[in-house]
């Protein structure tokens, strides 16, 4: 897709790959939510903001990826019906707020508003489209992107989140 930042872009590759490497002949929104909680980044960032543990949810996508039918013989996974509903609800939210450039924010927020298996592992979690667009507000990763970049919490440096979520960890008394 030509309107996908760079991070969202490379998330849909690492997520065919996971399906690939895992046997399975369809990839799914469970397979991109994998992605962007297998990587630093957006998602994991907005999980801590509302106060969970984004290696939990990774693990409980895993363990839902694991019951998925394999295939004998391993071929490019097809997209499934329900990722392109996916990648059309976030195409709409991105229309909507990020001048049409789908990023994995907008991912997030579409696998949250599913249906499927990835909606239901996040609802597991109360994790609804609502928190979520309100976690990306508070750590800053609501605004639009710059061209068709995407940094992966919203254009903070790296040194930057780093200084914003030690001081936030310090303000909770979680280190000394």
């Amino acid at each position: 897709m030509k309107t996908m930042t760079v991070n969202a872009t490379e998330t849909l590759q690492r997520a065919q790959s996971r399906a690939y490497e895992g046997g399975h002949a369809e990839l799914e929104p469970l397979h991109v939510l994998w992605a962007l909680l297998a990587e630093a980044g957006v998602a994991g960032s907005a999980l801590r903001s509302l106060e969970l543990d984004p290696q939990l949810v990774l693990r409980t996508v895993e363990g839902e990826l694991s019951s998925l039918p394999t295939v004998d013989v391993k071929d490019v996974p097809a997209p499934s019906r329900d990722l392109q509903q996916t990648l059309l609800e976030a195409q709409s939210l991105a229309s909507k707020s990020s001048g049409g450039m789908i990023g994995t924010r907008e991912l997030l927020l579409a696998l949250a508003s599913g249906n499927g298996r990835a909606g239901s592992v996040l609802k597991t979690f109360d994790i609804t489209a609502e928190k979520l667009a309100h976690a990306l507000e508070t750590i800053g990763a609501a605004g639009p992107y710059q061209g068709d970049q995407e940094d992966e919490t919203g254009g903070e440096s790296a040194l930057d989140r780093y200084a914003r979520d030690l001081c936030a960890a310090a303000r909770a008394g979680k280190i000394d």
